[in-house]
């Protein structure tokens, strides 16, 4: 997969598009980007990304073709700003599912809830999102 030959390629890969996602939102909410990147190791060697920005967030029923479809376009959003039309965010979640079988999880919210989190597999055969919780 482009980007993500190697795990070095893959960590960049992951945070910018996280973050170009993030300036995307604040940008949308016309605020100040306010964004924060962890990233963790574990004693496996397994990375875990971690991006929270004070953006719009992502609409709670587009979370699960946003993060799980492959070419999915945001049509809840103006424009594309930034990014690859649909292929960033779900590289980095279909590279994650690939190197450590484990579904990816997201938690966004808006300014009148508390959120939604979800546990989200790409099912690469019918480019189809599986919501696990």
């Amino acid at each position: 997969m482009a980007g993500f030959g190697n795990s070095t390629q893959a960590v960049y890969s992951t945070v910018r598009e996280l973050v170009e996602n993030s300036l995307d939102a604040c940008e949308d909410a016309q605020r100040l980007p306010r964004i924060r990147v962890d990233i963790e190791s574990s004693i496996s060697d397994t990375l875990t990304v971690t991006v929270a920005d004070n953006g719009t967030g992502v609409p709670h029923n587009q979370v699960p073709e946003a993060f799980g479809r492959v070419l999915y376009g945001s049509k809840y959003d103006r424009r594309q700003k930034r990014g690859t039309f649909g292929l960033g965010v779900t590289m980095a979640v279909l590279h994650g599912q690939i190197t450590t079988d484990s579904p990816v999880l997201v938690h966004t919210r808006d300014d009148k809830s508390s959120g939604m989190a979800y546990k989200i597999l790409v099912d690469i055969e019918q480019n189809v999102p599986i919501v696990e919780e």
